[in-house]
Order: C-alpha cells, then sequence, then structure tokens
C-alpha cells in the first residue's frame, strides 16, 4: 500500500508518475494548472469589460 495505491488522475489520463519532472507532485501540478485556467478566465473577463466600453 502506499502512494502508488492512490487514485491518480494522471494515471486516468495515460500518464503515470515517470511522465512528471522529478520530485514534481502530480497533485499538486493539476492545481496548479486548474489555477492557471482560473486566472486566466478572470483575464478574458476583465478584457471583455474593458473593451464593451
Amino acid at each position: 500500500m502506499g502512494r502508488s495505491s492512490k487514485m491518480n488522475p494522471l494515471n486516468a489520463m495515460g500518464l503515470d508518475h515517470t511522465t512528471t519532472a522529478p520530485g514534481g507532485d502530480p497533485d499538486y501540478i493539476l492545481q496548479l494548472v486548474n489555477d492557471v485556467r482560473k486566472f486566466s478566465d478572470v483575464l478574458l473577463s476583465l478584457k471583455e469589460a474593458f473593451h464593451s466600453k
């Protein structure tokens, strides 16, 4: 048991731990990607707000 028995979203996408950066935590990387997507959405909303004036 241990970390390898935990459900890993990267495994569900056909990726395993060997494809991540050395020492990279897949959960942290996925959270970072989600944060970047949210930030991108906010920037797009701001852009649309300024262009609508």
